[in-house]
């Protein structure tokens, strides 16, 4: 009676250390997925951000052809700091 007691008891505490270890494999697998998720958000997020920099570099310099061209169309190409010395 006690003996048999005893397997039952080993049992459950078998099937709580084999849940248990379960869980904490699952959670390993999780973070372990997590670490992944964020490294690709990351790798996302950064790619975004240099297309971006490449976009306002190119947007700048789109401007500031746009006002050199006008700048020399209105001054015959000397440029404002010429025709500002010459008044």
């Amino acid at each position: 009676m006690w003996y048999s007691r005893m397997e039952e008891e080993r049992a459950r505490m078998n099937g709580l250390t084999e849940g248990t270890n379960a869980w904490k494999e699952a959670n390993d697998r999780f973070e372990e997925y997590k670490r992944h998720w964020m490294d690709a958000v990351d790798d996302i997020n950064s790619q975004i951000e240099d297309s971006l920099d490449d976009l306002i570099d190119k947007y700048t310099n789109a401007v500031d052809k746009i006002f050199l061209v006008f700048e020399n169309n209105i001054t015959n190409g000397k440029g404002l700091d010429n025709i500002a010395e010459e008044w």
